[in-house]
């Protein structure tokens, strides 16, 4: 799929607002846990579909699935179903906040991953803003409030949810990366 830069940008910031929205209104309405994640999933996944099947170059969705099933299904499994799992569970123990600030270091973990799976360096810039942006997670979800965090065992579970689905996200951008380079992305997202 080749399109312009400035449309692809603004295609990946509308989803981002989309996604982001959607989680904060669930939280609002009070319905929490899985429920929010199966209609999400199954409200994404025929938008994709129909998406995926207008467009001539993504209609074959089956080649990728015949060709690296043993590798695709376990890592959507775990990296996008276990992941928004976590995401989700994890609002219901920690404020919107907290969990939205730990899940943006998803970049941080690509890093480390991307370190160890490929063995690729991280950069002397990447490790100075890496520092800096855990200096700044850490001020965000603290910010005088750790005895408020520490004293509700449930916070921290959230807490510790959002990192696990930070790194779930990460790993998966990761080891599915040569799948979509291969098969293309939206043949994978879908």
């Amino acid at each position: 799929m080749n399109i312009p830069v400035k449309w692809a940008y603004l295609a990946v910031f509308v989803g981002v607002c989309g996604h982001a929205s959607s989680e904060f209104f669930a939280r609002l309405t009070g319905v929490a846990g899985p429920e929010v994640s199966v209609w999400r999933y199954l409200i994404g996944a025929a938008g994709l579909l129909v998406w995926s099947l207008m467009r001539s170059d993504t209609r074959d969705l089956v080649t990728p699935l015949k060709e690296d099933w043993r590798i695709l299904i376990p890592l959507s499994l775990l990296g996008v179903s276990l992941a928004y799992l976590f995401f989700h569970w994890s609002l219901d123990f920690a404020s919107v906040i907290q969990v939205a600030t730990l899940v943006t270091t998803i970049p941080i973990f690509v890093g480390l991953i991307n370190l160890v799976v490929n063995r690729t360096p991280i950069s002397t810039v990447k490790i100075v803003t890496g520092v800096l942006a855990v200096a700044g997670v850490a001020a965000l979800l603290t910010d005088g409030y750790l005895d408020v965090l520490t004293a509700d065992g449930n916070s921290l579970w959230g807490v510790l949810m959002a990192v696990l689905c930070a790194a779930l996200v990460a790993g998966y951008s990761v080891i599915a990366k040569p799948l979509m380079v291969r098969h293309g992305s939206m043949r994978i997202t879908t």
